[in-house]
This record gives structure tokens, sequence and C-alpha cells, in this order.
């Protein structure tokens, strides 16, 4: 492929849409296959309802339509089709530059109570590793990056 003649050291994503055709992108670093994916999270939401849902709500964010006359249970999804995974740097971030060196369950709690955003994880400065829910015994750090649900 031209991209490896041209940058070698240049990671090659492909995105294909049967397993079938594997064998003719054996040169990328990294293989997508649509299939193989809708296949595998179809079977995760049998062993965990509702995470087909989950995935899907945050990957497509779409402007919730809300009538008068739905059930609860279509206000509920409705509101949640507008919500987007965020990332933010702790020091000057609104919702969470007040927590730093606070431990990252109270962060995410106040912050939650607070602004109504759901924290999920610290990708930590030091590292650069991204950690979901670090529990109570990590401690925020300005340098820190938020990963964050809120309303778009």
């Amino acid at each position: 492929w031209a991209v490896k003649d041209f940058a070698p050291e240049c990671p090659l994503f492909v995105q294909i849409l049967r397993p079938e055709n594997k064998f003719h992108v054996n040169f990328a670093d990294q293989v997508f296959c649509e299939e193989e994916m809708k296949y595998a999270l179809l079977s995760n939401n049998c062993v965990c309802p509702g995470v087909s849902t989950l995935l899907t709500l945050l990957v497509h964010t779409l402007k919730g339509r809300e009538s008068r006359n739905a059930e609860q249970w279509q206000k509920d999804y409705s509101r949640s089709t507008g919500q987007e995974i965020y990332h933010i740097r702790v020091k000057g971030s609104l919702f969470f530059g007040e927590y730093a060196e606070c431990n990252f369950s109270y962060a995410a709690y106040h912050a939650h109570k607070k602004f109504g955003v759901t924290l999920l994880g610290i990708k930590e400065s030091a590292t650069g590793k991204i950690m979901l829910n670090p529990g109570p015994s990590y401690v925020v750090h300005e340098s820190d990056v938020c990963y964050y649900i809120n309303t778009t």
C-alpha cells in the first residue's frame, strides 16, 4: 500500500465490512471489522442488557425529540441521546478545577451533584495511563485529564 511505502512508521488502520476480507488487508496494523463488532456487541448485550444501547448513544449523539404524550422510558431515552464523552485538563476546568488534590470518588460525586456531569476516568499526567474509575485511593492532580459524560 502507498501509505506504508511513503511512511512505514505510520500505523495503518483499516475498516472492513466482512471478516472474510481480512486476508486482503494483512499489511494493516489494526483491522476493524464491522460485522464482527456488531455480533460482539449483540452477544455482550445478552450478558449485560443495555450495553449496546449505552455504546450506541455515546457514539451517535442526537438531539432528543420529546413529545408530551411520551411514556417515561421514551422521555428517559430521548434525554440520553444528547450525551457525549468529553475530556479536559483539571487545571482551569469549570467542572473539575476545584477538585484538584481531592480523591477521585469525592470529585466524581460532587461534580455530578453540582454540575450534572458524570466523571468516568482520569488520564494520569505522569504516566499517560488512562484509568476508568480509579476509586477513592486516587488523588486528582491539576495536570491530569478528566474524561466525563455531559449533555451536548
